[in-house]
């Protein structure tokens, strides 16, 4: 059923070169009908009457399929989200040097989500003042808000936006798909410093690796692709083909040169509201290092409903708050004052709503037995 699927998998534009390749080759059906279907949804009665295998087949026999119908409704998903997208994608670089990475405007007041790997080295030098360069070649000076070394995010923070370039949305709102692994997804950013917004475009290879960086600490949530991401690249959104911010793409995770990795639009939310707020993420010290691990099917009885992955305790510090209260190594954490943790993030997110002498209660699974221990934050 390959038509069908190109016909349902690629969305508009594929439903559209679609329609343009079966009214080419086959004349004697109806234009009208076939263009208004192809702008319908996919569960529409005019796109199912249209495109229903029987007719695509009929229209397009496996015997003389032309492919280029494919790779038609593939570049027009790439090039539709790159004319979407470039222009809120800036360089980013100090005083005149070369470019040291990229970012994305995420608001009307002129904030722009970039890494925070390359930023401190940079910091000091120019008293946190950046220049950020649009894809037209407009230059405007910016001001650090904030960094997240844990998260690789930072925020700066230009004056005077008009929201002129535009700006890009986060696909974490009611409604906006959860990533896939397989689906398509999108680069932009300002490569080797030559000047001028680039794409490259791969699949998900996975949704939701928890990965160590360069610098010790684990970063959860992290994107897998074979998205092309070359020096320069890095602090980029990575877009779906709606033109949705599903991750910020980093270098702080070490991979193969066929693999790059992108930070989450989920934990790139919460991050940017923290730096926003305080000008940095605050979280309470647990006094312990974790991963997010999906939960063994036997256990599930013990968890919320749904909840198929917790963080697992990969080391305790010496003298923390997590020793202290009887926390050990492999313990899972399920839940931190009767609220679900699936994942680091959830963690995190906790942790930052909790103040300094205060407890919290976390709930532990250890072999199979639950717990629920105190925790003092001293």
């Amino acid at each position: 059923m390959f038509h069908r699927a190109i016909a349902q998998g690629w969305g508009l534009a594929g439903r559209r070169s679609l329609s343009r390749y079966v009214t080419r080759k086959h004349p004697h059906l109806e234009l009208n009908s076939i263009a208004s279907a192809a702008n319908q949804p996919r569960s529409s009665m005019a796109f199912e009457e249209v495109f229903s295998t029987a007719t695509v087949e009929r229209c397009l026999p496996h015997s003389n399929v032309d492919d280029t119908v494919a790779l038609d409704a593939y570049s027009e998903s790439v090039c539709g989200v790159y004319e979407k997208a470039a222009a809120a994608v800036v360089s980013i670089s100090v005083s005149r040097k070369p470019p040291i990475g990229s970012g994305f405007f995420v608001s009307s007041t002129g904030l722009c989500l970039t890494n925070s790997v390359t930023l401190p080295a940079h910091n000091t030098e120019n008293n946190g003042q950046f220049l950020l360069t649009t894809n037209d070649g407009v230059e405007m000076p910016a001001t650090l808000v904030g960094t997240d070394p844990a998260t690789d995010c930072a925020v700066l923070q230009i004056s005077n936006f008009t929201g002129q370039f535009g700006t890009l949305q986060l696909s974490t709102g009611e409604g906006d798909p959860r990533v896939r692994v397989g689906q398509l997804a999108v680069s932009i950013g300002n490569p080797l410093g030559l000047g001028g917004a680039t794409v490259s475009a791969g699949v998900v290879s996975q949704a939701a690796r928890t990965l160590k960086s360069q610098d010790g600490p684990s970063i959860d949530n992290v994107i897998q692709s074979d998205v092309a991401l070359n020096p320069g690249s890095a602090g980029g959104p990575m877009l779906d083909t709606r033109g949705k911010v599903i991750g910020i793409t980093t270098t702080v995770v070490p991979g193969p040169a066929a693999t790059s990795f992108a930070v989450a639009a989920a934990t790139i939310e919460w991050v940017l509201s923290d730096i926003v707020q305080y000008g940095e993420v605050r979280r309470g010290s647990i006094g312990a290092a974790g991963a997010t691990r999906i939960v063994p099917s036997t256990l599930h009885q013990l968890l919320a409903p749904g909840q198929k992955t917790a963080v697992e305790v990969v080391q305790v510090q010496s003298h923390g708050a997590a020793e202290q209260a009887g926390i050990s190594t492999a313990d899972l954490i399920i839940a931190m004052n009767g609220i679900p943790i699936h994942s680091m993030g959830d963690l995190f997110r906790q942790l930052s709503t909790t103040s300094t002498g205060t407890d919290a209660s976390i709930t532990v699974v250890r072999g199979d037995v639950v717990s629920n221990i105190d925790v003092f934050f001293a």
